[in-house]
């Protein structure tokens, strides 16, 4: 139910990250660091998806996405590359993709997928 972020150059725990009420199946950093922190999300078996703030943890910095869709061979999570947007599969069959702020948590775009 909880992700740790670990430093890898003194193997020291960071931060626990808590908040899902199911296994935590993935994660993923965003992959833009600058001097306002770092943007976490995780995807839980309790199909949710929160989003953290590295650099404001201690104010309560994360966002719940709820809606993932509970499907695990979708893996229906991801951040953009800057950051500031992920997407999800979303139920109830997994086959809607729902772009969300990652700042506000609103949902910016939405479109039926096929296969």
């Amino acid at each position: 139910h909880t992700c740790r972020v670990w430093d890898t150059s003194t193997g020291q725990c960071m931060h626990v990250l808590s908040g899902h009420t199911g296994s935590v199946e993935w994660c993923q950093f965003s992959s833009v660091f600058d001097q306002s922190g770092a943007i976490l999300a995780t995807h839980s078996a309790d199909h949710t998806c929160r989003i953290f703030d590295l650099s404001n943890l201690k104010e309560g910095g994360n966002h719940v996405v709820d809606c993932v869709c509970d499907d695990w061979k979708k893996s229906g999570v991801s951040l953009s590359q800057c950051g500031t947007l992920i997407a999800t599969l979303c139920p109830p069959d997994g086959d809607e993709c729902w772009v969300r702020s990652v700042i506000t948590g609103q949902v910016v775009n939405k479109w039926k997928i096929g296969y």
